[in-house]
């Protein structure tokens, strides 16, 4: 069974993709990695962000584990969506937030990529949340998303896909093909 992690910075419109291929891909169990982590951390999950590193490490680990209980219990590939790496407001710049059992868990990446500009107004017309607006930060949010999303594919061997304003009105496409192992 596969296990998919469509990745990507905060604000560049994960959840949305996937909400337009939903019922394209019923053979595929989709999760959203900040829910599950929102649901285990609770109430407290606001403040996840400034948690000490090893408690964020602990939760991101059972999350791992839920995924993996879930998938024996459905026996069905997964698509969740999620990051490699996030911005630390207590250091002003991007970390690796995959765990060891994230690389081992995952059996390939998809890289989401658009410029930081469509960032930046996708994440000024989200009310909801609360959103980093500095261009130069959602630059070095992307580079270092990428970066490090390579790196961690190449030492675990995933499958990485990428998808970006090349295939521009088409991603729902070029992602339900990646879904269905018909691009690599």
């Amino acid at each position: 069974m596969r296990r998919y992690c469509l990745i990507g910075i905060k604000g560049i419109g994960k959840t949305t993709l996937i909400k337009t291929i939903l019922e394209e891909i019923p053979s595929i169990d989709y999760l959203i990695g900040s829910q599950i982590l929102r649901q285990l951390v609770g109430p407290r999950f606001d403040n996840f962000d400034y948690f000490p590193a090893e408690e964020k490490q602990k939760y991101r680990e059972k999350a791992i584990e839920y995924m993996i209980k879930r998938q024996n219990e459905t026996q069905k590939d997964i698509l969740v969506d999620g990051h490699t790496t996030l911005y630390n407001p207590i250091s002003n710049e991007p970390e690796n937030v995959f765990t060891d059992l994230d690389c081992k868990f995952f059996t390939d990446l998809i890289l989401y990529e658009v410029n930081a500009l469509i960032v930046l107004e996708r994440r000024k017309s989200d009310s909801i949340k609360k959103r980093i607006l500095d261009l130069s930060i959602i630059k070095n949010e992307l580079s270092f998303e990428r970066e490090n999303s390579e790196n961690i594919a190449k030492k675990y061997g995933m499958q990485m896909h990428y998808l970006n304003e090349d295939f521009h009105n088409n991603l729902n496409i070029e992602l339900i093909k990646i879904l269905k192992g018909e691009m690599m």
